[in-house]
Protein backbone atom coordinates (compact mmCIF):
# COMPACT_ATOMS: atom_id res chain seq x y z
CA UNK A 1 0.00 0.00 0.00
CA UNK A 2 1.12 3.12 -0.74
CA UNK A 3 2.41 5.70 2.60
CA UNK A 4 2.75 2.34 4.90
CA UNK A 5 6.26 0.26 4.60
CA UNK A 6 6.11 -3.23 5.26
CA UNK A 7 8.43 -5.19 7.55
CA UNK A 8 9.09 -8.93 6.47
CA UNK A 9 9.59 -11.69 9.45
CA UNK A 10 8.88 -8.92 12.36
CA UNK A 11 9.55 -9.71 15.99
CA UNK A 12 6.38 -9.48 17.26
CA UNK A 13 7.84 -10.78 20.96
CA UNK A 14 11.11 -12.16 22.40
CA UNK A 15 11.52 -15.90 23.09
CA UNK A 16 13.53 -15.64 25.57
CA UNK A 17 13.11 -13.62 28.53
CA UNK A 18 14.88 -12.25 31.87
CA UNK A 19 14.17 -13.13 35.08
CA UNK A 20 14.78 -12.43 38.42
CA UNK A 21 16.26 -15.73 39.71
CA UNK A 22 14.69 -15.38 43.24
CA UNK A 23 11.40 -15.67 41.62
CA UNK A 24 12.12 -18.97 40.43
CA UNK A 25 10.08 -21.79 42.31
CA UNK A 26 11.68 -25.75 42.17
CA UNK A 27 8.66 -27.63 42.57
CA UNK A 28 9.58 -30.49 44.90
CA UNK A 29 9.51 -34.03 43.36
CA UNK A 30 9.23 -33.07 39.71
CA UNK A 31 12.90 -32.79 38.73
CA UNK A 32 13.51 -36.59 37.71
CA UNK A 33 17.71 -35.57 38.27
CA UNK A 34 19.36 -36.90 41.16
CA UNK A 35 22.93 -36.80 40.46
CA UNK A 36 23.39 -32.90 40.13
CA UNK A 37 27.09 -33.10 39.39
CA UNK A 38 29.94 -30.75 40.53
CA UNK A 39 28.09 -27.62 40.97
CA UNK A 40 31.15 -25.47 42.21
CA UNK A 41 32.75 -26.12 38.94
CA UNK A 42 29.62 -24.94 37.22
CA UNK A 43 29.34 -21.77 39.24
CA UNK A 44 32.40 -20.89 38.59
CA UNK A 45 31.81 -21.58 34.57
CA UNK A 46 29.00 -19.55 35.10
CA UNK A 47 30.80 -16.51 36.89
CA UNK A 48 33.63 -16.33 33.77
CA UNK A 49 31.22 -17.25 30.89
CA UNK A 50 27.98 -16.51 31.95
CA UNK A 51 25.14 -18.45 31.71
CA UNK A 52 25.18 -19.89 27.81
CA UNK A 53 21.77 -22.09 27.28
CA UNK A 54 18.18 -20.35 28.98
CA UNK A 55 16.21 -22.28 31.81
CA UNK A 56 13.30 -23.48 30.92
CA UNK A 57 10.23 -22.05 33.00
CA UNK A 58 6.44 -22.01 33.14
CA UNK A 59 4.43 -19.30 34.32
CA UNK A 60 2.47 -19.66 38.10
CA UNK A 61 0.43 -16.53 39.29
CA UNK A 62 -0.10 -15.46 42.85
CA UNK A 63 -2.35 -14.33 44.66
CA UNK A 64 -1.25 -10.95 45.42
CA UNK A 65 -1.07 -10.80 41.22
CA UNK A 66 2.77 -11.09 40.50
CA UNK A 67 4.23 -13.42 38.81
CA UNK A 68 6.80 -16.49 40.00
CA UNK A 69 7.97 -19.29 37.83
CA UNK A 70 8.30 -22.92 38.51
CA UNK A 71 11.49 -24.59 37.16
CA UNK A 72 10.65 -27.00 34.43
CA UNK A 73 14.82 -27.40 33.76
CA UNK A 74 18.01 -25.98 34.87
CA UNK A 75 18.17 -27.33 38.00
CA UNK A 76 22.02 -27.38 37.70
CA UNK A 77 22.16 -24.14 36.50
CA UNK A 78 19.81 -22.61 38.55
CA UNK A 79 21.87 -24.18 41.87
CA UNK A 80 25.19 -22.73 40.36
CA UNK A 81 23.21 -19.16 39.92
CA UNK A 82 21.94 -19.23 43.38
CA UNK A 83 25.17 -20.43 44.67
CA UNK A 84 27.18 -17.33 43.12
CA UNK A 85 24.00 -14.98 44.31
CA UNK A 86 24.81 -16.40 47.89
CA UNK A 87 28.70 -16.11 47.66
CA UNK A 88 27.86 -12.09 47.31
CA UNK A 89 27.91 -11.69 43.14
CA UNK A 90 25.20 -9.29 41.51
CA UNK A 91 23.06 -11.88 39.53
CA UNK A 92 19.58 -9.56 38.75
CA UNK A 93 18.06 -12.02 36.10
CA UNK A 94 18.80 -14.92 34.41
CA UNK A 95 17.40 -15.84 30.66
CA UNK A 96 14.70 -18.29 30.28
CA UNK A 97 12.72 -19.88 27.93
CA UNK A 98 8.32 -19.88 29.49
CA UNK A 99 6.39 -23.00 28.01
CA UNK A 100 2.93 -21.90 28.00
CA UNK A 101 0.93 -23.07 31.13
CA UNK A 102 -1.51 -24.75 29.99
CA UNK A 103 0.84 -27.28 29.30
CA UNK A 104 -0.33 -30.76 31.15
CA UNK A 105 2.08 -32.51 33.41
CA UNK A 106 3.00 -34.92 30.34
CA UNK A 107 4.16 -32.30 28.06
CA UNK A 108 6.11 -30.82 31.41
CA UNK A 109 7.45 -34.02 31.68
CA UNK A 110 8.54 -33.76 27.65
CA UNK A 111 10.21 -30.42 28.05
CA UNK A 112 12.06 -31.95 31.07
CA UNK A 113 13.46 -34.79 28.58
CA UNK A 114 14.10 -32.72 25.51
CA UNK A 115 15.91 -29.97 27.30
CA UNK A 116 18.39 -31.96 30.29
CA UNK A 117 21.33 -30.08 28.62
CA UNK A 118 24.77 -29.74 29.86
CA UNK A 119 24.43 -32.96 31.68
CA UNK A 120 22.36 -35.54 30.67
CA UNK A 121 20.49 -38.13 31.88
CA UNK A 122 21.81 -41.17 33.25
CA UNK A 123 19.97 -44.32 33.08
CA UNK A 124 18.50 -44.19 36.31
CA UNK A 125 17.25 -40.72 36.10
CA UNK A 126 15.66 -41.74 32.60
CA UNK A 127 14.23 -44.53 34.90
CA UNK A 128 12.67 -41.96 37.67
CA UNK A 129 11.19 -39.56 34.79
CA UNK A 130 9.50 -42.99 32.72
CA UNK A 131 8.01 -44.12 36.33
CA UNK A 132 6.49 -40.53 36.72
CA UNK A 133 5.28 -40.17 33.41
CA UNK A 134 3.52 -43.91 34.23
CA UNK A 135 2.30 -43.04 37.64
CA UNK A 136 0.75 -39.45 36.78
CA UNK A 137 0.16 -39.78 33.33
CA UNK A 138 -1.30 -43.25 33.30
CA UNK A 139 0.61 -43.95 30.60
CA UNK A 140 2.22 -47.89 29.33
CA UNK A 141 5.85 -48.41 28.75
CA UNK A 142 4.97 -48.58 24.63
CA UNK A 143 2.74 -44.72 24.87
CA UNK A 144 5.85 -43.54 26.90
CA UNK A 145 8.46 -44.75 24.37
CA UNK A 146 6.11 -43.09 22.19
CA UNK A 147 6.37 -40.10 23.91
CA UNK A 148 9.78 -39.52 24.76
CA UNK A 149 10.88 -41.29 21.42
CA UNK A 150 12.87 -43.83 22.52
CA UNK A 151 12.81 -47.92 21.54
CA UNK A 152 10.48 -49.42 23.87
CA UNK A 153 12.39 -52.44 25.22
CA UNK A 154 14.80 -49.65 26.62
CA UNK A 155 11.50 -47.81 28.90
CA UNK A 156 11.16 -51.40 30.01
CA UNK A 157 14.44 -51.83 31.29
CA UNK A 158 14.37 -48.14 32.24
CA UNK A 159 11.13 -49.22 34.66
CA UNK A 160 12.82 -52.86 35.41
CA UNK A 161 15.87 -50.83 36.76
CA UNK A 162 13.28 -49.65 40.03
CA UNK A 163 12.74 -53.09 40.93
CA UNK A 164 16.32 -53.87 41.26
CA UNK A 165 17.51 -54.29 45.28
CA UNK A 166 18.93 -50.72 46.58
CA UNK A 167 22.27 -51.56 46.03
CA UNK A 168 22.52 -52.21 42.52
CA UNK A 169 20.61 -49.34 41.81
CA UNK A 170 22.59 -47.34 43.73
CA UNK A 171 25.73 -48.44 41.38
CA UNK A 172 23.63 -46.97 38.36
CA UNK A 173 22.12 -43.88 39.77
CA UNK A 174 25.96 -42.81 41.26
CA UNK A 175 27.63 -43.66 37.64
CA UNK A 176 29.69 -46.53 38.72
CA UNK A 177 28.81 -48.38 35.97
CA UNK A 178 26.87 -47.70 32.60
CA UNK A 179 23.37 -49.27 32.04
CA UNK A 180 24.17 -51.31 29.02
CA UNK A 181 26.61 -53.34 31.04
CA UNK A 182 24.26 -54.01 34.01
CA UNK A 183 21.98 -55.30 31.71
CA UNK A 184 24.23 -57.38 30.10
CA UNK A 185 25.40 -58.58 33.99
CA UNK A 186 21.16 -59.65 34.28
CA UNK A 187 20.88 -61.36 30.80
CA UNK A 188 23.74 -63.28 31.38
CA UNK A 189 22.46 -64.60 35.17
CA UNK A 190 18.91 -64.70 34.53
CA UNK A 191 18.41 -61.60 36.60
CA UNK A 192 19.42 -63.36 39.46
CA UNK A 193 20.88 -60.52 41.82
CA UNK A 194 22.74 -62.80 43.84
CA UNK A 195 24.82 -64.16 40.87
CA UNK A 196 25.12 -60.54 39.67
CA UNK A 197 26.23 -59.77 42.81
CA UNK A 198 29.18 -62.42 42.57
CA UNK A 199 29.50 -60.73 38.99
CA UNK A 200 29.67 -57.41 39.52
CA UNK A 201 32.22 -58.53 42.87
CA UNK A 202 34.37 -58.82 39.52
CA UNK A 203 34.36 -56.07 38.01
CA UNK A 204 35.21 -54.16 41.39
CA UNK A 205 38.29 -55.72 42.03
CA UNK A 206 39.25 -54.93 37.96
CA UNK A 207 38.79 -51.26 39.27
CA UNK A 208 40.21 -51.32 42.30
CA UNK A 209 43.44 -52.51 40.53
CA UNK A 210 43.25 -50.08 37.46
CA UNK A 211 42.70 -47.37 40.42
CA UNK A 212 39.26 -46.30 39.58
CA UNK A 213 35.90 -46.35 41.13
CA UNK A 214 33.95 -46.91 37.17
CA UNK A 215 33.45 -50.49 36.35
CA UNK A 216 33.48 -51.80 33.10
CA UNK A 217 32.95 -55.36 31.19
CA UNK A 218 35.49 -54.21 29.11
CA UNK A 219 37.86 -54.58 31.82
CA UNK A 220 37.26 -58.21 31.85
CA UNK A 221 40.30 -60.24 29.60
CA UNK A 222 38.62 -61.64 26.41
CA UNK A 223 39.79 -65.20 27.62
CA UNK A 224 37.85 -64.93 30.61
CA UNK A 225 35.43 -67.46 32.04
CA UNK A 226 33.37 -65.26 33.54
CA UNK A 227 29.96 -65.75 32.89
CA UNK A 228 28.93 -62.64 31.95
CA UNK A 229 31.25 -62.56 28.79
CA UNK A 230 31.37 -65.98 28.06
CA UNK A 231 27.21 -65.83 28.11
CA UNK A 232 26.77 -62.59 26.40
CA UNK A 233 28.99 -63.71 23.38
CA UNK A 234 27.23 -66.69 23.09
CA UNK A 235 23.39 -65.44 23.48
CA UNK A 236 24.67 -63.02 21.10
CA UNK A 237 26.24 -65.09 18.43
CA UNK A 238 23.40 -67.39 18.76
CA UNK A 239 20.70 -64.87 17.89
CA UNK A 240 22.32 -63.64 15.08
CA UNK A 241 22.82 -67.34 13.62
CA UNK A 242 18.52 -67.71 14.46
CA UNK A 243 18.19 -64.51 12.26
CA UNK A 244 19.90 -65.02 9.80
CA UNK A 245 17.36 -68.65 9.19
CA UNK A 246 14.49 -67.07 10.22
CA UNK A 247 14.82 -64.69 7.22
CA UNK A 248 16.15 -67.48 4.79
CA UNK A 249 13.04 -69.68 5.53
CA UNK A 250 10.34 -66.91 6.13
CA UNK A 251 9.02 -64.39 4.49
CA UNK A 252 6.25 -61.90 5.48
CA UNK A 253 3.30 -64.02 4.37
CA UNK A 254 4.70 -67.16 5.60
CA UNK A 255 6.52 -66.07 8.69
CA UNK A 256 8.99 -68.47 10.48
CA UNK A 257 7.20 -69.32 14.29
CA UNK A 258 9.17 -71.16 16.69
CA UNK A 259 8.66 -70.72 19.84
CA UNK A 260 11.87 -70.70 22.10
CA UNK A 261 11.48 -74.00 24.71
CA UNK A 262 11.19 -75.89 21.47
CA UNK A 263 14.17 -74.19 20.01
CA UNK A 264 15.90 -74.83 23.27
CA UNK A 265 15.30 -78.65 23.73
CA UNK A 266 16.14 -79.37 19.50
CA UNK A 267 19.58 -77.41 20.47
CA UNK A 268 20.82 -79.75 23.49
CA UNK A 269 19.61 -82.68 21.35
CA UNK A 270 22.57 -81.56 19.03
CA UNK A 271 19.55 -81.01 16.29
CA UNK A 272 20.95 -79.40 13.14
CA UNK A 273 19.58 -75.41 13.18
CA UNK A 274 18.03 -76.19 9.29
CA UNK A 275 16.52 -79.17 10.50
CA UNK A 276 14.67 -77.41 13.79
CA UNK A 277 13.19 -75.09 11.41
CA UNK A 278 12.48 -77.41 8.35
CA UNK A 279 10.37 -79.13 11.16
CA UNK A 280 8.85 -75.53 12.30
CA UNK A 281 7.72 -74.86 9.04
CA UNK A 282 6.03 -78.02 7.97
CA UNK A 283 3.99 -77.47 11.75
CA UNK A 284 3.46 -73.84 10.80
CA UNK A 285 1.91 -74.87 7.27
CA UNK A 286 -0.14 -78.19 8.66
CA UNK A 287 -1.88 -75.74 11.02
CA UNK A 288 -2.65 -73.91 8.21
CA UNK A 289 -4.03 -76.44 5.92
CA UNK A 290 -5.69 -77.55 9.32
CA UNK A 291 -7.68 -74.51 9.62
Amino acid sequence: MKGKTTMANKTKRKDIYSIDPRNIIVPEGFNSRVNFGNIDELAEQIKQAGMLNPITVQTVKQPDGTDKYNLIDGERRYRAIMKLIDAGEDIQYVNAIIVPSTLSKEELYVQQAMRNEGKNFNEYEWAILADKIRKDCGLNPKQISVLLGKNSGVVIYWLQILDMPEDLQALIRDNKIGGSDMRRILQATGRNFDEARKEIEKLQTKAKDAGTEKLSLKSLDFDSKTKVFKDSKAILKGLNVLIMYAAHFGNEEHPVEIDIATMHEALKKGDMIDDIFKRAIAANQENVETA
